[in-house]
């Protein structure tokens, strides 16, 4: 599932008329070495393992369709999206700690903290293992899909 449960529990009360809600304008995308997993309800608790340091930074990226669109050839079942842009990070320091296989992406809500809020896989793997690297991801290298 690429939706958090926060999330969609936020989509699920608006559609029902129950709370008003308002996508953000703006997601945040981070790097993950592990598969993200709500570890627990209530205040999200994710097992979302982002490396630090060495100007390690979320990028803000518009969540608008200059930047995300369809996937072009959907599942059979559900809904894909991808980047439509290539998501180009700070350049490196310095080896971002525990930056060496991320496999894994997510977007938040927040730049720091905030609510993990669609995730989903990066292909290839991203990788930081040194200084004076920028990671840029290519389009069409993240592809979230629902179920």
């Amino acid at each position: 599932m690429p939706f958090t449960t926060y999330f969609d529990q936020k989509l699920i009360l608006w559609a029902i008329g129950q709370m008003a809600y308002t996508l953000p304008a703006t997601f945040y995308v981070g790097l993950s070495s592990t598969p993200p997993s709500q570890i627990r309800q209530g205040t999200p608790a994710w097992d979302f393992s982002e490396p630090a340091g060495n100007n390690y930074a979320r990028v803000a990226v518009p969540n608008d369709q200059a930047h995300w669109v369809p996937l072009g050839a959907q599942p059979p079942t559900g809904y894909s999206m991808t980047n439509k842009l290539a998501i180009t990070y700070q350049q490196s320091s310095g080896a971002w700690i525990g930056g060496a296989n991320l496999p894994f992406f997510g977007l938040w809500d927040a730049l720091l903290g905030g609510n993990l809020l669609v995730f989903g896989n990066c292909q290839p793997a991203q990788a930081v293992g040194a200084g004076n690297i920028t990671l840029s991801i290519a389009v069409n290298a993240l592809t979230a899909t629902i179920n």
